[in-house]
Parts: C-alpha cells; sequence; structure tokens
C-alpha cells in the first residue's frame, strides 16, 4: 500500500486551501457542530478592490480579498484599519457642538450674578490666598490655611482661632478648581487634535472624565467660604467668596454628545484586536479544515477498511475463544483492541507523525490474529467430529440384533459415550480436547467394530420367506375384509409372532396325531407303540423347532428390524415417510428435530427415494401447511417418527408398519444420525 507522508499530505492541503475559497464556499471550514451556524459577509471596496468580513455565529473569521483569503497579519491589520477610517469617521458638527458645551460650561464658573458679576470660583482662589499659596500637597495647604486665618483676625480680631479646620475645606476647594481647569485643558487640547484615528480613544477619555467634572462642580458649588445664594440662608457658609453657581447641564449636553460619538467612532478602537481574531480565525479553521481531511484519507481510506477485516476477525476470534481457551490469543485480541483506540485518538488529535507505522502494524496483527483463528478452531472441530461420529456409529450399533455379548458391550460403550459426552463442552482448553479426542477416536473405533458385526439373526433367516408369506396372506385377507388402523396394527404386530406360531403348532400336531390315529386304524401290520410314540413326538418337536423359527423371525420382521433392513424396505419401496411428533418437544428440540427431518429428507431423495415431511401432534398430521385426516392410519409407506426424549433410542419395525421409531434431545438431533448414517450408506 503506497502511503503519503502526513506532513506533505497537510502541507498540499493547506497550500490548496489558502489559494482559493472555492467560489466562496465556506463550509469545508465549519466544525462538525455548526452545521446550522449563521454565515455573514460583510462587504466593502478599497482601491477598486473587493473585500468582505466572514463572521461565522457573529464571530469574525475570515477576511477574502477577491476570492481568497487574506492570510497575512500584517495585511489584514492594514485592511481593516483603513476600512473602520471610512467607516467609523468623525462628525464635525459633533466636535463643534461638544466645543461648545465646554466651552459654555468653563465661561459659567466665573460669570457672576447679582452683585458679583463677572466675579465668581477665580476670586474665590484670591479670597483663600491660592493664587499665592496654592494647595497641592499637606504642606502647602497647611500654608493657605494659615494665611487665611491671619487674615479673618486681621479683619476681625478673634474671628479665626485655630486655622486646621480650614485645611480640609481649602484642599477640596483647591482640587475642584485647579482639577476642573486641568480637565478641560487637556478637553479642548483633544478636540483641537482629534482626528479620525484617535476620535475613539479622546472621546473614550472625555466621557470617562464628565462623572468628575460633575463631582468637581458640586464641591465648588458646596464650599465652605461660599456666600448663599440669592434669597437663600446658609449656617455653615463663611461668605468669604463670591456664591458659585456652574452650569452643569452644559456637562449634561456634553455627556450626550459624547455618548452619540462614542457609538460612532468607538468600533475604530477594536480594528486590531478584530485583525488579530480573524488572522486567529482563519489560521485554524484553515488548519482545522486541511487536518480534517487528512482524518478523512486515513480515517475512511486506511482505516475503516482495516477495522472492517478487524471486526470480522474479532468476532470470530471471540467465537473461537468461546469454545477455546487459549490466553496467547486472548492476548493478541486484547492488543488489537488496544491498537484501535491509539489509531483513533492520534487520528482525532491530528497526530499524523507515526500513525503510518501504526496502522502497517494493526495490519499485520489483524492477519495475525486471523491465522490463529484456524487452529484454534481445528482443535474443537476434531473433536466435534469424534462426536458426531461416536453418535452416528451407536446408533447404527443399536440397530442391529446383536448377540448377548455383543448387547453387554454396547451399554458399557453407551455408557462410555455419556461420560465424554459430558465432559465436552465449550470453554476446554486444547490439552482438554484433546485428551477428549483421544478417548471419542477409540469410542469410535470400538462402535465401528460393533456395527459390523454379523448378528444371531442369521440362523432365522431361513424361516424369514415362510413368515413373510403368512403374514402377506395375513395382511391381503385383512384388507379385503376391514383395513387396519395404525394403532391396530402396532398392537397386531405385537400379537401376531406368538398367535401365528402357535396355530401354526397345534394345527400341525393336530394334524400329524390325526393322520397317526388313522395309520394305526387301518394298517394291518401297525409298528411298534413305543417307536410309534417316539416318532410322533420327534414329529412334533420338530413342528414345534419350526413353530419357534417362525416365531423369532416374525417377531424380527414385524418388530425388531435392523437398521439396514428398514432402509432396504424404504429403497425398495422408493418412498418414505417423515413423522416430526410435537408432542412433548420444546423449542430447542423441536427447531433440532425439524432440522433433522429435513436433512433426512435430503439423504433420501439423494437415494432415490422419494420422501413426505408430516408434523404430528398426536395422531393429527401436519404436510406442506396442510391438515391431513387419518395420514397415519391410511400410511403404508415406511415411516420415520421422530420423537422428543431425554434418553436417545431407535428401533425399527416392518411389514405391517414398516416403521423406525427414533428419539432424543436437541443435542441428539443436532448431529442427527439417522441422516449422517444415510449419506454414509
Amino acid at each position: 500500500m503506497l502511503l503519503m507522508r502526513p506532513a506533505t499530505l497537510l502541507s498540499l492541503i493547506l497550500l490548496a486551501a489558502v489559494a482559493t475559497v472555492s467560489a466562496l464556499d465556506i463550509s469545508p471550514y465549519l466544525a462538525a457542530n455548526e452545521s446550522n451556524a449563521s454565515i455573514d459577509k460583510e462587504f466593502f471596496t478599497l482601491n477598486h478592490t473587493v473585500y468582505y468580513v466572514v463572521s461565522i455565529n457573529g464571530d469574525p473569521s475570515f477576511l477574502v480579498k477577491g476570492d481568497a483569503f487574506v492570510t497575512d497579519q500584517a495585511e489584514i491589520t492594514g485592511t481593516l484599519k483603513s476600512y473602520y477610517l471610512l467607516k467609523y469617521t468623525l462628525d464635525p458638527d459633533d466636535v463643534s457642538a461638544l466645543r461648545t458645551a465646554f466651552l459654555s460650561y468653563n465661561d459659567s464658573r466665573n460669570n457672576g450674578e447679582g452683585r458679583f458679576p463677572g466675579k465668581e470660583e477665580y476670586i474665590c482662589r484670591k479670597v483663600l490666598y491660592l493664587d499665592k499659596v496654592p494647595c497641592t500637597d499637606v504642606s502647602n495647604c497647611n500654608q493657605t490655611a494659615l494665611y487665611l486665618c491671619a487674615y479673618q483676625n486681621n479683619v476681625a480680631p478673634g474671628m479665626c482661632n485655630d486655622y486646621r479646620p480650614l485645611i480640609s475645606p481649602v484642599a477640596s476647594f483647591a482640587k475642584a478648581s485647579f482639577g476642573t481647569d486641568a480637565i478641560l485643558a487637556d478637553v479642548f487640547d483633544k478636540l483641537d487634535g482629534m482626528n479620525s484615528e484617535n476620535a475613539a480613544a479622546y472621546v473614550a477619555q472625555m466621557k470617562a472624565n464628565v462623572p468628575t467634572l460633575r463631582t468637581y462642580a458640586s464641591n465648588l458649588e458646596s464650599t465652605l467660604f461660599r456666600m448663599p445664594l440669592p434669597g437663600t440662608t446658609c449656617r455653615d457658609c463663611m461668605g468669604i467668596c463670591p456664591f458659585i453657581d456652574v452650569d452643569t447641564n452644559q456637562l449634561d449636553t456634553a455627556d450626550t454628545i459624547l455618548a452619540s460619538m462614542s457609538k460612532k467612532v468607538s468600533p475604530f478602537s477594536s480594528y486590531s484586536q478584530t485583525a488579530g481574531r480573524i488572522y486567529n480565525n482563519t489560521n485554524r479553521r484553515v488548519e482545522d479544515s486541511a487536518n480534517s481531511q487528512v482524518r478523512a484519507y486515513y480515517t475512511e481510506a486506511l482505516y475503516n477498511p482495516l477495522r472492517v477485516q478487524a471486526s470480522d476477525v474479532k468476532n470470530r476470534t471471540s467465537a473461537a475463544l468461546a469454545l477455546v481457551d487459549n490466553s496467547t490469543v486472548k492476548m493478541k485480541l486484547a492488543q488489537l483492541t488496544a491498537m484501535e483506540g491509539d489509531i483513533e485518538s492520534q487520528i482525532n488529535s491530528n497526530n499524523f507523525t507515526s500513525i503510518n507505522a501504526t496502522l502497517s502494524d494493526y495490519n499485520k496483527s489483524i492477519r495475525a490474529l486471523n491465522a490463529s483463528i484456524g487452529p484454534l478452531m481445528a482443535v474443537y472441530n476434531n473433536v466435534s467430529d469424534k462426536y458426531k461420529s461416536a453418535t452416528v456409529y451407536l446408533f447404527l450399533a443399536e440397530g442391529r440384533t446383536l448377540s448377548p455379548d455383543d448387547l453387554s458391550t454396547l451399554n458399557v460403550l453407551r455408557q462410555q459415550k455419556i461420560i465424554l459426552d459430558q465432559q465436552f463442552k465449550a470453554g476446554l482448553t486444547a490439552t482438554q480436547y484433546n485428551d477428549l479426542l483421544a478417548n471419542y477416536t477409540a469410542l469410535v473405533d470400538k462402535e465401528q467394530a460393533l456395527a459390523g458385526k454379523k448378528g444371531a439373526e442369521q440362523a432365522l433367516y431361513m424361516f424369514t420367506g415362510m413368515a413373510n408369506k403368512l403374514v402377506d396372506a395375513l395382511d391381503t385377507l385383512l384388507v379385503q375384509t376391514r383395513p387396519l388402523t395404525y394403532n391396530e396394527r402396532v398392537q397386531f404386530s405385537s400379537y401376531l409372532p406368538v398367535g401365528l406360531s402357535l396355530l401354526l403348532f397345534s394345527s400341525f400336531s393336530s394334524m400329524i396325531l390325526f393322520l397317526f390315529l388313522i395309520y394305526y386304524a387301518i394298517s394291518s401290520k401297525p409298528m411298534n407303540k413305543v417307536l410309534f410314540v417316539m416318532l410322533a413326538m420327534f414329529l412334533v418337536a420338530l413342528i414345534g423347532l419350526v413353530s419357534i423359527g417362525i416365531f423369532l423371525s416374525l417377531d424380527k420382521s414385524l418388530n425388531r428390524l435392523d437398521y439396514g433392513d428398514f432402509i432396504d424396505i424404504a429403497k425398495y419401496t422408493k418412498n418414505a415417510v417423515i413423522a416430526v411428533q410435537l408432542n412433548g418437544a420444546d423449542d430447542a428440540t423441536l427447531a433440532s428435530m425439524k432440522a433433522c427431518a429435513s436433512s433426512i429428507s435430503d439423504a433420501f431423495t439423494a437415494d432415490k427415494v422419494t420422501p413426505i415431511v408430516y408434523t404430528l401432534r398426536g395422531e393429527d398430521c401436519v404436510g406442506n401447511g396442510t391438515a391431513v385426516k387419518d395420514c397415519l392410519d391410511k400410511n403404508a409407506k415406511p415411516m420415520v417418527m421422530l420423537n422428543a426424549s431425554v434418553i436417545s433410542s431407535s428401533t425399527y419395525s416392518g411389514l405391517l408398519t414398516k416403521q423406525a421409531t427414533v428419539s432424543g434431545d436437541h443435542t441428539y438431533y443436532d448431529v442427527c444420525p439417522l441422516a449422517s448414517a444415510l449419506k454414509g450408506s
């Protein structure tokens, strides 16, 4: 796989991003949570060039020149400054009105009224000796208070006994009077030097000084040294200064004008911050967009395909580990999962320096883990296959007519299999499975040997033809008179061998005795009586032996067929019925029985035997979704009856019923030994 170096890929994307805005499409530069963001564009023209500021959710994010982002910080700052100078210009009328308001306020400080025209705040300065000893600190304020106290004593001896109470009032007046001078001097300097660049800062400073001027005005008007206003009295007034009444309405006017000017020019002061905001946002969003494309490349083109493979391998590994316990494979699985977290962390944090190496290691780990699944499953599957073989060969052995010794051996093998089956479960180690495999292999060898043995029934084959002819004749007679129901056939099969054998024995025995009696009656030279009795007893014994042989043969043909005999009947008739008995079956067993019935049907079909599948509840049949009335009574085809049982077994009968009865639980039907045996036959 050819991988591009992350740094090279990111550089190419960044260059492409700053070169063009892709027809002004801002969407590639939006964050994932900004799908519904508001996009505003503020257009302006400078030097015949169209610019616009793009704001995302109110945050200035890009300066666009033509169709490209401006990324140079100095250019962004200069452009915004020029634009703001045009946008936030001074209004000369506002400056003139503001100057008038401040001049009027300043004139009101010394215009005087009533008895002291033209004499007000400045005359009070002289009265308080502030023109000679300015009160600017503690020492000279003390000196000013001493002068004032001495003057008062000269005018009226004893009028001022202590200068110290005068210090604070003198200092307050001096601060307010000279402070107002300083502020107004600064205001007029700013008004004289105001332009578009400094207007925002000057207006802000002047507006900040208005409250101070109000405070100073209040202190001047309430000074201890004032005379009361005309028509008023004042008990705490010394009356040595003219009354002071400044025009604070002019300050109100100035404040209103400054507020209006501030709205017009104050945004200019933020052009530098806005430019910095645009510069930072542009770099961040362009880089984020580029990183997003790199993330998409590594995620969608490289990581996701590997993750799909890994998911499949992890699922199959987990399934295998559920069957076979293996600490090494568990560790590999955990390492693979940890690598996914590391890869996703690197991609999400835009850390692409070692991502190629990590992805390569991830790919190798997937392959290594996948390679470990086969051997892991082989350990389990080998035992599972032997378990199925043991079930099938035990089934075949159970379907044979065996000698007493072989039946004893079969019971031993059956118990051994039960013990092994209890040990065979998911989650064992490979060592435990290998031990089970060895034990199952030995068991299968013994079962195979037993299933292939010839039984003691060979001696009875000479009577089978006679027995079958008797049953066929009887079956034909019954069909012509009254057909038997399914239950009647089952019951009749159990009694027929004994009945026919006894009937045959009694009939032939009576016939022989009758013939001997006739012989004795008509013979002129009858044989010796002893010899006669012995011959009669021999013939009766011979008939008894034949009857026993016919009984055993009938019983085998009717009720105890071998598996092979039943299958031969099915192949000979080329038809078979498969009946699934629902009674007593839980959901798991029922599902396994139906699957087994389907497998048996396929196996019959492969042997050119046409099968019909029924489901039974008692004796009520359903075939292909349709109820079949009296299906068992009308059935004359070989039938496989599947029953639910905790104990597995299989029996076979022929002639009247022609039936294989198989019982077992869901694990037994999962193996479905009858289907396996049919496929192997």
